[in-house]
């Protein structure tokens, strides 16, 4: 029996080889038969095939520093030359040639010999939601295929599978025998075919089973209503119509432009368009009616596209719906995120055009079938290489989205707060300690809904640093875009906040250090007044919206763990009066170190003995009151009165000298201060290219502890400015570690108000 299933395995192996005919044997029996068995395998291929029957599926995250998986690397040319002694060579060069090369071509004197074939695999476990790994939790281990030249590539080619242990299940197959999400699998997370056409079914029922069964949990908000009427797009009657939030439920949509909108709503527009029928298909780009027709399939009547609901040339109108961007997502049944195209006029796949057939393979023991979604990090996400992820605007549009319907290049995701799903695999009904995976790699979202107090600036800081990375094609747009993320921070502890920075915690908010290649951001910002008219500002060079790159904040943790100077800062209304930001300024220790839930640090231990009520000397606590009568007119006159930050606080002139070499305790360029006898170095930032020779003023805006390790010293923030001849200062560079012993030497200080724009 056994030589005569060879021989049959031959016969049908050659017939599709010669005579061209689809495949009648799979991959696996071939090379099998091509080597000569199913024992025949190299020293490179053994220990990798041991690993599929004990690796590969689900299994559990072990403890680290334990023993590693097998992987494996292969020259190409070495694989095809084994085909006829090791199976799994000849597995992997069949792979190799149906993805990514010529099925016909045996020649392989047209290969690059450096190529390299990779095995090895991708986790999905816990850690994409809790970012951390967890010993015992459960995890997901994919197959990877590797094709590349150099192992650092960013282009190399991949492809990935999911295991199923017995024939794949169908997605319509699964529609069509059942009515919810409520099928049995042999393996969770198992691998399985979707349709070339996305089966809207399984999109309805996933929204179905949210609403159903997380109602508790993905309804929950912390944006409130501040709106009368918001304008939709009806998807049956095809027209825009105007309603209130609160008597209807809509679909949102988040996606990119990629230029301008020839259909966008004008004023001119704004009568026709409320016309029954108005929006056809022609008039449309295809990504919106692509997404109206989702819409519809879903069996929702209204979506809020914001191409087609804000009139695109009215500037109140577009401040008006900014200001609302947080209701409109956070409220909506689901937001549809277009993460397939970088321009609104291409088609979404699985709509308007068709999506990639899926590779199937069948192994011995079990079925590979490919996954959809390539390799990425924990904290990076499903969508690392969406353009849709790096636009500035969708940065809020998903993360207060409860629920996102996240349409790909090749499948659709499903994510609420409580369950992720995908069409590629069997994630749906999964028991309760199931992975969770955020299209980010992120858990922003979820601390965003659940954070404490004690997590707040840990969480500011890291929703800053995804945003600020992002890009804008109207960079005025950049406070705009993110104040919806701060009004939800805002709701933890009623924090305000003024050009993007907490008021409550200025003074360590005003730590944030740039990096070597930010630079200004010029371009005036729109707001709305208190009359309802329209004002222009620059964005002020002392907070982080005023400056183009990303913007760390190091040395909050830092002053967090150090304590405050205790200054109180100001704005300046219409009216020009002052107005108070931190109506108590908080002096001294942030955190009590007597709670466990803070100990959060590893030299936890050497922060402690921050000396409660420490005298700051240079610091005049009774003379820090901000009046009308403070402010001169020359700074009332200024067209960046709006953004300007007032407080009294500690000054001085110094003289700045670039020296030859690197500062190695402070891991920055070498650059003494000095007044009189007084001479001193400071932490820089890594300013290469920064090599001042001459006066520069300074002032004092926190406060730090060193580690005891580093002598534990009391230290300032300070912060180098430039300052105009209104009297006016900007930010220019941000100086830490300087002793707090040194600065009260310095006898030339002053105490005085300052006007930072």
């Amino acid at each position: 029996m056994y030589i005569a299933s060879l021989c049959w395995r031959y016969i049908r192996a050659n017939l599709a080889y010669w005579c061209g005919l689809p495949q009648l044997v799979t991959l696996y029996e071939a090379a099998v038969y091509r080597a000569g068995g199913e024992d025949k395998l190299c020293d490179t291929c053994r220990p990798q095939v041991l690993s599929y029957g004990t690796v590969f599926g689900v299994g559990r995250v072990r403890k680290p520093g334990g023993p590693s998986d097998p992987t494996t690397m292969i020259l190409l040319v070495d694989a095809i030359t084994k085909t006829d002694a090791c199976w799994h060579c000849g597995w992997l060069v069949s792979i190799a040639r149906k993805t990514w090369y010529s099925e016909s071509t045996d020649d392989i004197t047209s290969l690059d010999p450096a190529t390299k074939l990779y095995v090895n695999w991708h986790r999905i476990s816990k850690s994409e939601k809790d970012s951390r790994v967890i010993e015992g939790a459960p995890q997901i281990n994919r197959l990877v295929i590797s094709c590349s030249v150099d192992t650092t590539a960013a282009e190399s080619r991949q492809v990935v599978f999911s295991k199923s242990v017995g024939a794949p299940m169908r997605i319509s197959s699964l529609m069509d025998q059942h009515q919810a999400l409520d099928w049995v699998v042999d393996e969770p997370y198992s691998g399985r075919i979707r349709p070339s056409k996305i089966d809207y079914r399984l999109l309805s029922r996933w929204k179905e089973c949210c609403i159903a069964e997380h109602s508790g949990t993905c309804d929950q908000t912390f944006m409130t209503n501040s709106v009368e009427s918001i304008r939709f797009v009806d998807v049956v009657d095809r027209c825009i119509v105007k309603r209130s939030p609160d008597n209807i439920k809509w679909v949102a949509l988040s996606y990119c432009w990629g230029g301008p909108q020839l259909h966008a709503l004008q004023t001119a527009r704004l009568n026709s368009y409320q016309k029954q029928g108005s929006l056809t298909d022609d008039i449309l780009p295809k990504g919106i009616a692509d997404a109206m027709s989702v819409t519809h399939a879903l069996g929702e009547r209204f979506i809020w596209i914001d191409s087609l609901c804000i009139i695109q040339d009215d500037e109140k109108d577009k401040l008006k719906l900014i200001a609302a961007m947080g209701t409109i997502y956070a409220h909506a049944v689901v937001t549809i995120v277009n993460a397939a195209n970088s321009q609104v006029d291409m088609g979404i796949p699985g709509i308007s055009s068709p999506r990639r057939a899926q590779q199937v393979h069948q192994m011995k023991d079990f079925w590979l079938v490919e996954s959809l979604d390539l390799p990425h990090a924990h904290w990076q996400g499903y969508l690392r290489s969406s353009h849709w992820n790096t636009r500035g605007w969708t940065f809020q549009e998903g993360l207060l989205s409860p629920r996102c319907l996240i349409l790909g290049k090749d499948q659709v995701y499903w994510q609420c707060k409580t369950a992720s799903w995908c069409e590629d695999s069997c994630w749906e009904k999964v028991k309760s300690d199931g992975i969770y995976r955020h299209y980010s790699g992120s858990n922003i979202l979820g601390r965003l809904t659940n954070s404490r107090e004690e997590d707040w600036i840990e969480l500011y800081k890291d929703a800053l640093n995804a945003y600020t990375i992002r890009e804008l094609t109207s960079e005025s747009d950049r406070l705009g875009a993110v104040q919806a993320i701060l009004e939800v921070l805002r709701r933890s502890d009623e924090e305000d906040y003024f050009w993007g920075m907490p008021q409550g915690h200025m003074e360590m908010a005003l730590c944030w250090a740039t990096s070597p290649g930010n630079t200004r951001r010029e371009c005036l910002s729109k707001l709305m007044g208190p009359n309802n008219e329209i004002l222009s500002s620059p964005f002020p060079s002392w907070s982080w919206l005023g400056w183009h790159g990303n913007a760390p904040m190091p040395t909050m943790n830092r002053a967090l763990l150090g304590g405050r100077l205790g200054l109180k800062f100001y704005r300046i209304a219409e009216d020009g009066t002052p107005v108070v930001l931190n109506k108590n300024p908080f002096r001294g220790p942030e955190r009590d170190f007597t709670k466990k839930d803070y100990m959060k640090y590893d030299d936890i231990h050497e922060q402690y003995g921050y000396p409660r009520g420490l005298a700051h000397h240079s610091i005049r606590y009774d003379e820090m009151e901000v009046k009308a009568a403070d402010i001169p007119q020359s700074v009332l006159r200024s067209q960046c009165t709006t953004a300007i930050l007032c407080f009294w606080t500690s000054t001085v002139t110094l003289n700045m000298k670039y020296e030859e070499g690197w500062a190695h305790y402070h891991n920055c360029p070498k650059i003494a201060l000095s007044w009189g006898d007084v001479r001193f170095y400071a932490a820089w930032g890594r300013y290469e290219d920064f090599k001042p020779n001459g006066p520069g003023k300074f002032l004092v805006v926190g406060t730090e502890r060193l580690r005891m390790s580093r002598g534990g010293y009391i230290t300032l923030n300070l912060l180098l400015v430039n300052q105009d001849e209104e009297g006016i200062s900007y930010r220019h560079k941000l100086v830490t570690s300087v002793e707090e012993s040194v600065w009260e030497k310095i006898g030339s200080r002053k105490w005085e108000l300052v006007f930072l724009a």
